[in-house]
């Protein structure tokens, strides 16, 4: 495979924000820690020291996470255990993702985010050989949105997984998802190794966030990813003291309501805080708390309330039943991991760059901030197709309307454009106006409406002329058409849209080795990714 890059300009896909983040643009400076280059890492081990964790708690936990997969003597199992190991070093740190637990692995850019997390920590690891970096895949395992989650698309086709969630995702039974492989099996017409696998880790699993482990460790596991769950008592209890200032003392609220404030003079914001950024969770609940005109405390939409003495004794005694929000959620996992850098899309970026303010109140480190590769794969059909049009992958980010008008322009000798006649029009009536209001001043309306009528019937007859054309070149027409739905479904990108199942099916798990081969974090440009030798 090869490889060619675009701006992100020049892709018509992504905000401003990330550009200038990336280019380093002064406007943003006061919202980050140190910019996403690898010589920020030399002071980002240094301020990562001075604020501890509990490296013993969490290599408990995480040990206690993976009971049940590291029993096997596999190479990935040996690799993680070791791994987890290794993290009672105080030389030892990670670099970390997360994200939802959609079925299938969810859209490409999940993939992406990873081996870009996965390839960071090998950097490191080659340039800093005194210390040790661990790629971390924080499962959001305590996300209720699951219409973002419970689907997937292959090959331009919608599969859903109907099922009466509530509460937590991560808690979920996998009943029901068994339909849906059945379904994918049926599309394929020969066997595909990851299918398979995916379908035996839903059938093996009691909740749906022990079958994405399993799915992720068997990725990536040997590329030394460590997965967590912050769906944790252990975890949660480190996280009580700044779970008690978010509710008793709006710190997080009025951190990033400043801070938000300020960016949003030059950006659009992405989330907006609340006075208390948690959730009550509990079996098939998953509510906002509010603090109430009397002082008590309720989760909404249910009959549960709290005097404020109730509420701090159940966050001391049941953590693991109070989950933070988009805010708290980077700040519990800062606090837990000892983490050098998060890497997160161009949405995360921007919401990562609302919280310096609220991290330097709450005394805790802000990571280096890295935008995962973002990226296209073209297989070889497709590109194929793509050079009997006669275009380059890079000029497929123009719109669809603009190719057809280039490929018809050059598919005839003779000259389309009729501005030159158009303009010809428009100095003759000049000429006739300014002619004929000396001899009468009302004739002049009458000219004008000649002129558009005539300028009009031009117009016409260029268009005539295209649809003409495009009669004639259907066939390129519909292959165009084809190749942009196909790499831009919904007019979106490829990597937000498609699941990865078609190219596993392609090139089998090898596909991963491939991404990963073309992976790096360093990357200021979008990648281009074309199956040729």
């Amino acid at each position: 495979m090869k490889n060619q890059v675009i701006s992100f300009q020049e892709t018509h896909q992504f905000s401003s924000l990330v550009s200038d983040y990336l280019l380093g643009d002064s406007k943003l400076k006061p919202f980050y820690n140190l910019p996403p280059e690898i010589a920020s890492f030399d002071k980002m081990f240094d301020q990562r020291k001075q604020f501890e964790c509990n490296r013993q708690v969490l290599v408990k936990a995480l040990h206690n996470q993976y009971k049940n997969l590291l029993s096997s003597d596999t190479d990935a199992g040996k690799i993680t255990s070791s791994t987890i190991d290794s993290l009672s070093s105080e030389n030892t740190f990670t670099v970390t993702t997360g994200h939802q637990l959609n079925i299938f692995t969810g859209p490409l850019y999940s993939l992406y985010k990873i081996l870009t997390t996965v390839k960071l920590a090998d950097s490191l690891n080659e340039k800093y050989e005194d210390k040790k970096v661990i790629p971390v895949f924080w499962m959001a395992s305590e996300d209720h949105d699951f219409e973002e989650i419970n689907h997937l698309h292959v090959f331009g086709k919608k599969y859903e997984w109907n099922y009466p969630a509530k509460g937590a995702a991560g808690r979920l039974s996998t009943t029901g998802i068994e339909q849906i492989a059945s379904e994918l099996k049926a599309v394929f017409r020969d066997s595909v190794e990851m299918l398979e696998y995916f379908e035996k880790a839903y059938a093996e699993s009691n909740t749906l966030a022990e079958a994405t482990r399993k799915i992720m460790h068997h990725l990536f596991g040997s590329y030394g990813l460590v997965i967590i769950d912050g769906d944790d008592p252990v975890l949660k209890q480190l996280f009580v003291p700044e779970m008690e200032r978010d509710i008793y003392e709006g710190t997080a609220y009025h951190a990033v309501m400043s801070t938000s404030a300020q960016l949003q003079l030059n950006y659009k914001v992405q989330v907006q805080p609340r006075e208390i950024n948690l959730f009550y969770l509990d079996n098939n609940l998953r509510e906002r708390i509010v603090k109430s005109e009397n002082e008590t405390f309720q989760v909404l939409n249910s009959d549960i309330s709290f005097s404020e003495a109730e509420l701090r004794k159940a966050l001391h005694e049941t953590p693991q039943k109070f989950s933070p929000n988009v805010v708290m959620r980077p700040l519990y996992q800062e606090k837990i991991l000892p983490n050098l850098a998060y890497i997160g899309g161009p949405g995360e970026l921007n919401y990562w760059l609302q919280y310096k303010q609220m991290f330097e109140k709450f005394n805790i480190s802000l990571p280096v901030l890295m935008l995962r590769n973002c990226m296209m794969v073209i297989d070889s059909s497709t590109l194929t197709k793509i050079g009997k049009i006669g275009l380059k992958p890079t000029e497929l980010f123009k719109s669809t309307d603009s190719l057809l008008f280039e490929l018809i322009e050059n598919s005839t000798e003779v000259p389309l454009h009729t501005d030159h006649v158009q303009a010809g029009i428009l100095k003759l009536f000049e000429e006739l106006s300014g002619n004929y209001k000396q001899v009468d001043p009302t004739l002049v309306p009458a000219i004008e409406a000649e002129k558009q009528k005539i300028v009009k019937a031009v117009q016409t007859l260029e268009e005539k002329a295209r649809r003409s054309l495009k009669k004639k070149n259907e066939t390129i027409v519909n292959q165009l058409k084809s190749v942009k739905e196909k790499l831009f479904p919904g007019n979106g990108l490829q990597e937000r849209h498609e699941n990865g199942l078609a190219f596993f099916q392609l090139y089998g798990i090898s596909f991963i080795k491939e991404l990963y081969q073309h992976t790096d974090p360093f990357r200021k440009e979008f990648l281009i990714i074309t199956d040729e030798e």
